[in-house]
């Protein structure tokens, strides 16, 4: 019989770990929904008239781009806020460099050596016309939120113009738009940063009712349950290089089926595993660590999750799952029925470090120890390891290896103890090690409310917070100058 294809060692490493950070940044997105609708100004000045034979003469545009006038006019505005053209430039800029760093590999991105406006974004918008489009949506959720900041003389904790200041460090200000100066640039910052403190206001003062979370749960508890449950899978296929066909995988499944308590699910798998595999010991223990997933939450259009919370699962129940398009058959083992997820989740920096890249697990894990050491001739502070974290980490998409809210369900089943160890204190680190890799991890706290209650907060937020929005929204009733617009330049 064919040896099993191992999974690879990256893959199934960073499976575990990315699925924290893809929570993190969904979490993130749904808590700063409201930078979604961001700030801008509006205008009624005109650029330049003159009366010419009781007709109106503008001035160009290319002359006004040129001109102060391009600070003296408000694009957009409100009773208490605005932001000039160049200001606006400056928003169109921002939101154009981050677009390039973050799709450098996509396949429809415009051509840096070429003007924008020269560029086909779609059929009737250029690219230039696109991120104008995209600072006028931003900037009008700024004025919205700075307007309703200064009618209610709204303190921010922060220094606005520090904070600003410290921001500029961060931009190559010599590739900003002709006309945009760094004056320009803080002010528009500035802008952004009330706009965002203020936004954080409205959400640290809303409150919720024990009878308002109980009543979110009920209503969709879906999104905030748990449970356990195991499974394996037996790819197959009809030529040379499968492992099996597909007679045989069925026949592998009936068997495992049979299998109804952890223990003798887990010793199925094990002796099948002895029995095709070259596999060592310490990598047999591996593999059968992964076949449970505990405290797993649900998901939409996932097998396996769809048929564990359907609510007719119970526990010590097993089910076959075909999958013909992939050709693989999965049984599943159903552990416990899902409950509420009353779990706490914690908050990390890891530098990950795969067997793939080092050769050997065993070469990631020495990798890992001499990372350790070189924390340790620090002063051992979070920002140290934040440091050795960009330095060392192969998961380049976690800042300072930063993983927030991680729950049980996202962990390599060894690591889970280290982790949610009760005792475990700020600032705790240690080197774990696995078949996959391995990781110096700095411990830096447990949050505060269980997971289902964090979730409905965040739920019950976002509905507030959408609602008092649209009625601020209202009273500022931001004015846009088109012609204003034009004047915009984004490369």
């Amino acid at each position: 019989m064919a040896k099993i294809k191992k999974k690879s060692s990256k893959q199934t490493y960073f499976d575990t770990q990315r699925k924290t950070k893809r929570k993190a940044e969904a979490k993130k997105k749904n808590k700063r929904k409201r930078i979604k609708k961001v700030i801008v100004t509006t205008v009624c000045t005109v650029l330049a008239v003159g009366i010419v034979g009781g007709g109106v003469t503008w001035i160009s545009i290319w002359a006004a781009k040129t001109h102060p006038l391009m600070h003296r006019i408000s694009v957009m505005k409100t009773k208490n806020a605005s932001v000039n053209a160049a200001e606006m430039s400056f928003y169109a800029w921002q939101i154009y460099q981050q677009y390039m760093e973050q799709n450098s590999e996509a396949a429809s991105v415009p051509d840096p050596e070429k003007p924008l406006s020269d560029q086909s974004y779609s059929s009737d918008m250029t690219w230039e016309e696109y991120f104008i489009d995209c600072a006028r949506d931003y900037a009008n959720n700024l004025l919205v939120l700075c307007d309703a900041a200064y009618r209610e003389d709204f303190t921010p904790e922060d220094n606005i113009t520090g904070v600003a200041k410290s921001m500029m460090t961060d931009l190559d200000l010599k590739t900003l738009p002709k006309g945009v100066t760094e004056e320009d640039a803080q002010h528009a910052l500035e802008l952004y940063i009330l706009a965002w403190e203020y936004s954080e206001h409205l959400t640290d003062t809303m409150t919720y009712s024990e009878e308002e979370l109980t009543a979110y749960y009920e209503s969709d508890p879906l999104s905030m349950q748990i449970c356990d449950y195991m499974y394996f899978s037996f790819a197959y296929g009809d030529d040379e290089t499968s492992i099996m066909d597909m007679t045989q995988a069925e026949e592998y499944a009936r068997e495992l089926r049979r299998c109804t308590t952890r223990e003798k699910f887990e010793k199925w798998v094990y002796d099948y595993y002895k029995e095709n595999t070259t596999l060592t010991e310490d990598e047999l223990q591996q593999q059968i660590g992964t076949l449970a997933s505990e405290s797993a939450s649900y998901s939409a259009g996932d097998p396996i999750r769809e048929w564990a919370f359907s609510g007719e699962s119970k526990a010590g129940e097993t089910t076959i799952l075909t999958d013909e398009d992939n050709c693989q058959i999965t049984v599943c083992l159903m552990l416990s029925e899902p409950r509420r997820n009353d779990t706490y989740a914690i908050n990390v920096r890891q530098i990950l470090l795969t067997a793939d890249t080092y050769g050997s697990a065993e070469d990631a894990y020495a990798a890992a120890q001499d990372i350790m050491k070189s924390y340790e001739n620090t002063n051992q502070t979070e920002d140290d390891f934040a440091a050795l974290a960009d330095q060392y980490t192969e998961d380049t998409s976690a800042s300072g290896g930063l993983y927030t809210d991680v729950t049980e369900s996202d962990l390599l089943s060894d690591w889970k103890d280290w982790y949610f160890d009760p005792k475990r204190q700020y600032g705790d680190v240690t080197v774990l090690y696995s078949i996959y890799g391995s990781a110096v991890v700095y411990y830096i706290n447990t949050n505060e409310k269980p997971v289902w209650e964090s979730t409905a907060e965040l739920a019950l937020q976002e509905s507030i917070y959408d609602e008092q929005y649209s009625a601020i929204e209202k009273t500022a009733n931001v004015e846009t100058l088109d012609l204003g617009l034009k004047l915009i330049q984004v490369d």
